[in-house]
């Protein structure tokens, strides 16, 4: 995992992904079965901290949901049709919960 600012998170999010601009958090999945590696994830703090502070949370919670986000598309979840995203929403929270992370 690494924590990156603006412009490296822009790069990225660039090259990888087609979007213009900074992102919260990438995930790449790059899994290695000998290290149980399961890839690689990138959160932008200064995103995550203005993110923390729009809804009101602590940053330290709000980079416990990036991460556990970013770690659930590591194993394959995603959220782009409606059902995928509550599915999604629904295991952060309880990962979140189990980790006790208010989010």
């Amino acid at each position: 995992m690494a924590l990156v600012g603006r412009e490296t998170s822009a790069r990225l999010n660039a090259q990888y992904r087609g979007k213009r601009g900074p992102t919260n958090v990438l995930a790449f999945a790059t899994p290695d079965v000998r290290t149980g590696t399961l890839g690689d994830l990138v959160v932008c703090l200064p995103v995550a901290r203005a993110e923390a502070l729009r809804y009101g949370r602590a940053l330290n919670d709000h980079v416990a949901l990036l991460v556990v986000h970013g770690l659930l598309h590591l194993v394959g979840y995603d959220h782009q049709r409606t059902h995928e995203r509550a599915r999604m929403e629904q295991f952060e929270q309880r990962l979140l919960t189990r980790c006790h992370h208010a989010s």
